[in-house]
C-alpha cells in the first residue's frame, strides 16, 4: 500500500511485494531483530505478511518458478513480478526461527523457489541485466 503522509492512510489499494513496498517488510521483521525481539507488534506484523504471501500473492508456476503477484485496486491480481520482490528470499531466511517447523520447509522453499526465479530474470537476459518488473516470468524459463 501507499500512504499518504499527511494523514497517514493508506492513499490507494495498490498491493505489491516490490516497490514501494519492499522496505516496509523488510524492516517488519529487522525492527523485531534489532529491538531484541522485544517488540512482538512488529513481529506479529511480519507474520500475517507471511501470511498473505501465501494466501494471496504467491503464484507457483512450475520447475522451480514462483512468482509474486500483485494487485491494483479491485481489478484481478496481475502476475507481474518487480525485480524488488528479489529481496524477499533473504528476509524469508532470516524469519525462519518464526516459523513453525511444518511452515519452515514451506518458507524455505519458498525462498528458494524466488530465488531461482530472481536469477532466471537477469540470467536469461539477452543483456544480463533484468528489467524493472517482468510480466511473463515464465517465459524466461523456457
Amino acid at each position: 500500500y501507499l500512504l499518504d503522509i499527511n494523514s497517514g492512510r493508506f492513499a490507494n489499494s495498490y498491493i505489491t511485494l516490490g516497490s514501494p513496498s519492499d522496505s516496509y517488510f523488510e524492516y517488519l521483521l529487522k525492527t523485531w531483530i534489532q529491538g531484541g525481539k522485544q517488540e512482538d507488534m512488529f513481529r506479529d506484523m511480519f507474520l500475517e505478511v507471511m501470511d498473505g504471501i501465501f494466501a494471496f500473492m504467491r503464484v507457483y508456476v512450475g520447475d522451480g518458478v514462483t512468482i509474486l503477484q500483485e494487485f491494483a485496486g479491485n481489478s484481478q491480481p496481475r502476475k507481474k513480478m518487480d525485480h524488488f520482490t528479489c529481496y524477499l528470499p533473504g528476509v524469508v531466511t532470516l524469519g525462519l526461527e518464526l516459523a513453525s517447523s511444518e511452515e519452515r520447509k514451506t518458507w524455505m522453499s519458498f525462498a528458494e523457489n524466488v530465488t531461482s526465479t530472481c536469477f532466471g530474470m537477469y540470467r536469461w537476459s539477452p543483456c544480463g541485466l533484468a528489467r524493472k518488473f517482468r510480466k511473463h516470468v515464465r517465459l524466461l524459463f523456457l
